[in-house]
């Protein structure tokens, strides 16, 4: 009966089935996530996902690159940014 009520959870929850490194339900602050990397698929977009969106944008244009490697950011630091 437990295993069937977790089963269960985890149906429901997103971030267990969600690729993206940074899930929109995950909320560990520090979970790194590098610009062109995948953006979590939840709808309807939060705003740390439009931003992802846009970093992902500018880094195809070659823009958010520290040596030419892709720059890191943390959950905390895209909820912060102006993007």
């Amino acid at each position: 009966m437990l295993a069937l009520l977790i089963y269960k959870n985890m149906k429901t929850k997103h971030w267990y089935n969600c690729s993206s490194p940074l899930c929109t339900e995950d909320k560990s602050p520090k979970t790194l996530w590098y610009a062109g990397e995948e953006v979590c698929g939840c709808r309807p977009l939060t705003d740390l996902q439009k931003r992802q969106l846009r970093i992902n944008k500018g880094y195809l244009k070659g823009r958010f690159q520290v040596k030419g490697e892709p720059r890191v950011w943390t959950q905390e630091e895209l909820s912060k940014s102006r993007l």
